[in-house]
């Protein structure tokens, strides 16, 4: 069986085209991946007309002979199925070794495997599972690639329509998964837990490659080939890989709340460090310094407050939709959603430079319960007309924003009994968010609290904390902790957002990655099970 090499390029971003890696560029050491396969019988582009130039002078420097180019300027999942079926076609390939030109790291050996293994078994689509993402490409039978852009088309048009997603054939099979003959490579090692992307499709992602090529350059041969292991191994042994950017911002505009809340009582987390409400000019500062730091970022406004308090909310979140391309998150009890600060919101999005701008916007309700006696056991002074307005709440919220309202329960012992009810209900498509539901996990803020939790999720071998790896938490007057769970006072503060540079206060916290990673832990780390816990 012979087979074609197709890689796709785009929508390449700016850091695939960096030479940092031994002065070739991410696009470089995917062309030579593509060089060394000398199996293939042709290497065809997948690529647009804006980017074909770049594309085509990272080609003649390849050496890499009779590049065949398909040119689109919106490649959907469908588009590049029946692409892939058509070059096939034309070039009298059997099936095509598909991969990203984004991908520094693709590997030789690990290809050379998924081959061996789609044409043994006579597989219509192979993969490899438990390396790291973008290590490897996929193998896709030409037939198969026909019926996967059909699908595209008709009984999986709603995955066949998206824009180009890192996996295009099997976001469309998955809908009718029973339907191919799918064989996997599985890894030696399972490295899925720690998440990493080693492509540079992003300023995050691309990080990690130049970090982990940096410090492990002597693992390549000059022709790129390596040892997928010890790359892999490598990798996960590097506190500056796994750490990466933060990627989820969690800002303090407001300090009030509306009383107290048994998981989250402020009068305790806050009794050393009194804090105000965010001034706007202080707002829009730190957020030019998040878009500078990472470009890709979901900001929360809901850091240990209620949001909707602010008499300014409507335009800090104005901010965000003008200035950046950032995703939204607001936690609220809901008390304070009305129609018209509602409508206001959704307003600001319509007007945004962003056509799906109110699809950036995610609301999560803490309702915590389905009866009034169990809500004000957990939210302390609140009235049955305020337990009203918070399911009202999603309704209205539904109207101007369906499908990104999250009714929440946080489970805890006291509403334990209510937990099936409350997540039956909300499940239901006629539910009034439309089946949209979140269950969140009581967190003692690293014994602060008793230990109100049910059951014990945690995982029998511990992981180093996302919320070290990916989060990012401001208070309101600046002060950024080391996480969420730590209270905002002490040598749990790490510098102030607004004087201090946030890569320097963000390269702090890596110290505490590397003792997560050797099994040492900080008296409050060890007594915190929000480590295994994932924001964004």
């Amino acid at each position: 069986m012979e087979h074609c090499v197709i890689l796709f390029a785009a929508n390449l971003s700016e850091y695939a085209f960096l030479p940092e890696f031994s002065g070739l560029s991410a696009l470089d050491r995917s062309l030579l991946w593509a060089k060394n396969d000398s199996k293939s019988s042709k290497t065809v582009i997948f690529t647009s007309p804006a980017l074909q130039t770049k594309v085509d002078a990272a080609v003649k420097k390849s050496g890499i002979e009779n590049i065949v180019y398909e040119t689109s300027d919106s490649w959907t999942n469908a588009l590049i199925a029946e692409k892939t079926s058509s070059v096939c076609e034309k070039t009298g390939t059997d099936f095509a070794l598909f991969a990203f030109a984004d991908s520094p790291f693709l590997n030789v050996g690990e290809s050379l495997k998924i081959i061996s293994t789609h044409t043994e078994y006579k597989a219509e689509y192979t993969f490899a599972d438990g390396w790291p993402l973008s290590l490897t490409p996929v193998a896709v039978d030409a037939g198969a690639a026909k019926i996967i852009a059909e699908l595209g088309k008709t009984s999986q048009k709603s995955a066949g329509e998206k824009s180009s997603s890192r996996s295009p054939f099997w976001d469309i099979m998955a809908g009718d998964i029973n339907s191919f003959e799918i064989e996997a490579e599985i890894a030696q090692k399972d490295f899925r837990l720690y998440r990493c992307d080693f492509s540079c499709s992003n300023k995050l992602n691309f990080l990690s490659c130049k970090n982990l090529f940096d410090s492990s350059s002597s693992l390549f041969a000059p022709d790129g080939t390596y040892d997928i292991l010890s790359l892999s191994e490598a990798a996960e042994k590097n506190p500056a890989v796994l750490q990466g950017l933060p990627s989820y911002f969690e800002i303090q505009i407001s300090s009030k709340c509306h009383g107290e809340t048994s998981y989250a009582p402020y009068s305790k987390i806050f009794q050393n460090h009194p804090v105000s409400d965010m001034k706007i000019e202080d707002f829009e500062k730190i957020l030019s310094k998040i878009q500078d730091f990472n470009e890709e970022a979901t900001i929360s406004l809901s850091l240990r407050g209620e949001a909707l308090l602010h008499p300014d909310f409507a335009d800090f979140v104005r901010l965000i939709l003008e200035k950046t391309d950032f995703q939204i998150f607001i936690e609220s009890d809901g008390i304070e959603v009305s129609e018209e600060i509602c409508k206001k919101i959704s307003d600001l999005a319509l007007d945004s430079v962003s056509l799906k701008a109110k699809d950036r916007i995610d609301w999560v309700l803490a309702i915590d319960a389905m009866s009034y006696g169990i809500y004000s056991k957990i939210h302390l002074g609140r009235s049955e007309e305020d337990f009203k307005k918070a399911l009202d709440s999603t309704g209205i919220l539904q109207k101007y924003f369906p499908g990104h309202v999250y009714p929440q329960m946080t489970r805890m012992k006291v509403n334990e009994c209510e937990l099936e009810t409350f997540y039956r209900f909300w499940k239901k498509p006629d539910s009034p968010t439309g089946g949209k539901v979140l269950i969140q996990k009581y967190d003692s803020l690293c014994g602060l609290l008793s230990d109100e939790k049910p059951a014990d999720l945690s995982p029998l071998e511990r992981n180093v904390c996302w919320h070290l790896r990916r989060d990012f938490d401001i208070y309101a007057d600046g002060s950024v902790t080391a996480c969420k769970s730590l209270l905002p006072d002490g040598q749990n503060i790490l510098g102030n957002a607004l004087t201090d540079s946030l890569e320097e206060i963000w390269i702090k916290k890596r110290s505490l990655v590397a003792s997560h990673m050797a099994k040492n832990y900080s008296p409050d780390c060890g007594k915190c099970d929000e480590y295994y816990t994932f924001n964004f």
